[in-house]
């Protein structure tokens, strides 16, 4: 029940908050904003509000505190890494999905997550401010790498699943998009012990599967460990005309090909279809047995 509540929550949440919004102002209503909003809709909803003669109090920005220490932690406890190819795919569900199955297990288990939706699991927000801070690279990282330190110390858990933002490989130089910048600093902050991928399918044949892992061992600092594949496939026509990852839909029947297709293949990864439940429960067990050594089972 939780996880399909999760899911259509996932979808079109923050054009709804964009229009509940802007009803609320229409009609004169006072409006305190804790959801985080694009500059150009927060200068609409501010503009809105002075002609309607109302309130609008915005609290989603985060005031980055000035590192006066330029220290570094390691994490203590165990963590949990979920990223995607391309910017365009839906990575939100994984997070939810893994997170409840964590907790199934008895784990204690804190979410950080890149959607402001997963705060209704009691997750924490990545501050995403700090990718376009003024802040120089290097303390970037020492941010985010006191900020998970701060939960972690707050929480003791035994696992932190950590969701990275944007896409974390290029398709090619000519489609750099941010070119993997927010992902990498982020991975400089952190030390991931187990890692799980979302790719459209078909995205590689399953053989060379194994490049990208090699790529981001040298690029982030660890390996793959499972691909969850998305129901999304590259539009190359559409891309190719737009410079810019394009993303369509696909059937689940695509999905089951694939993913067969790279169990027979490449049995060197955890393959897990973003729709099965029972692909969880596999990916969550593979996860605690890899990483048993350092997890307490509570």
């Amino acid at each position: 029940m939780l996880s399909s509540m999760i899911t259509s929550i996932s979808y079109n949440m923050y054009d709804d908050i964009i229009e509940k919004l802007t009803l609320a102002l229409e009609r004169g209503k006072c409006v305190l904003c804790y959801a985080a909003l694009n500059p150009d809709d927060l200068e609409s909803l501010k503009n809105l509000a002075e002609d309607h003669d109302t309130e609008f109090v915005y609290f989603g920005e985060i005031k980055l505190p000035e590192i006066t220490e330029r220290t570094y932690e390691k994490q203590e406890c165990v963590v949990v890494g979920i990223g995607k190819l391309f910017d365009g795919i839906n990575s939100d569900v994984i997070f939810c999905q893994i997170f409840k199955k964590f907790k199934a297990e008895g784990y204690n288990v804190i979410g950080i997550s890149t959607s402001k939706n997963a705060e209704i699991m009691g997750c924490y927000t990545l501050p995403s401010s700090i990718f376009s801070s003024v802040a120089d690279e290097s303390e970037k990282v020492l941010f985010l790498n006191s900020y998970i330190c701060d939960i972690e110390l707050r929480h003791c858990p035994d696992i932190i699943l950590l969701q990275f933002p944007g896409g974390m490989s290029m398709l090619s130089e000519d489609m750099g998009e941010d070119f993997n910048i927010r992902s990498y600093t982020l991975s400089r902050a952190v030390s991931v012990d187990y890692f799980v991928l979302a790719i459209p399918v078909y995205v590689s044949a399953p053989e060379n599967l194994t490049e990208y892992s090699i790529e981001y061992r040298y690029k982030y600092g660890f390996n793959i460990d499972a691909f969850a594949i998305s129901n999304s496939e590259i539009d190359l026509n559409v891309t190719f005309v737009s410079n810019k990852v394009e993303l369509q839909s696909t059937l689940d029947k695509d999905i089951e090909s694939y993913q067969d297709e790279c169990i027979e293949k490449c049995d060197k990864f955890i393959f897990c279809n973003v729709h099965s439940d029972d692909d969880y429960d596999m990916l969550v067990q593979n996860c605690i047995e890899t990483l048993s050594g350092n997890i307490e089972v509570i």
